[in-house]
Order: C-alpha cells, then structure tokens, then sequence
C-alpha cells in the first residue's frame, strides 16, 4: 500500500520539536495550568509550536483553559482546551488528544467556519501533546457539552460582549 503524507502529518511532524522546547516546569515561580494530569511540564508563553507563538497561558476557568496563540504574522487568536467528550452527539472539535478536545475561539456558535491557520495550530498542538505524552485528561476542564450546560448562560453574555467590541 503506498505512503499518503498529509498537510496534517507534515504540519504534526514540524511542531513536535517546537513544542518540546515549551513545556517546562514552571513560568517564573507562578505554575501555570498542566497539560496531563500529574504533568510538572504546562505550556509558557513565548514557546514556539511549529510556525506558532503562545502568547499566554490563562488559567482554567469556567472549566476552561485558554491559549493565547500567535501565528507568523503576528494575528492573535485562542485556543480553548477542553475534556473530550465522546459522545456520538457531541460537538466536533478541530483536534482532540485521549482526554483532551482543542477549539478554535472564533467568536461564533459552532457555525462559524474554522480559519484553516488556526485550526492547524489546534491540530499541531494535539498532536505534539499526544507524542509527548500530554494529551491526557486535566482535572478542572468540562466538555463542551458541560460547559455548555453549567456556565452557558454567562458564555452566551460573554459573546455578546465580545461581538460589540468587535463591531
């Protein structure tokens, strides 16, 4: 059977040795949020996965962890980590790890068609995270569908917040 290379195996292959570099122990002496539970090696700003830049690693809220990602020319955007949810039903996320789903935070509701850079970058870092064996679940984060559920009310207002600042 012949070899296929992918544009997401290429992408996967060039930010594995990016990203080990990013994951350390600590930023400063504040600990910032794990990527697998147990893990003493989170993320820190200013590493470098593939062609991208963590900007910064916020800590999980509302069952949420935020990476501020960077691309190569400098236009920001977010990476939402969350607990994967398995369901047949659930929503589909742009990549996923064994305990993780990464989104893109694009503004919309699940409709909003996936900037194909960024949903790379999602891909890259769910990848390097499952080859450096940190794509377990981390203690604290909801699926989407929970997250949904639990803090939906307050998500939907923080959207529409959003939306006018950027109108």
């Amino acid at each position: 059977m012949p070899v296929t290379i992918t544009r997401r195996s290429v992408v996967g292959m060039m930010g594995a040795g990016g990203l080990v570099g990013a994951l350390s122990t600590q930023v400063g002496s504040v600990p910032t949020p794990s990527l697998a539970e147990g893990s003493a090696m989170p993320l820190q700003a200013g590493a470098r996965f593939g062609r991208w830049t963590v900007s910064a690693v916020h800590p999980i809220e509302d069952g949420a962890l935020h990476v501020d990602v960077r691309d190569a020319e400098q236009r920001e955007f977010v990476l939402e980590v969350l607990a994967r949810d398995t369901s047949p039903l659930a929503t589909r996320p742009p990549a996923v790890t064994e305990g993780l789903a990464i989104y893109v935070r694009n503004g919309g509701d699940g409709w909003h068609p996936t900037a194909e850079e960024q949903g790379l970058a999602a891909m890259t870092l769910a990848e390097v995270l499952t080859a450096n064996g940190r794509g377990g679940a981390i203690a604290g984060l909801l699926s989407h569908t929970d997250r949904v559920l639990v803090h939906g009310e307050m998500l939907r207002a923080a959207e529409l917040v959003r939306g006018k600042r950027m109108a």
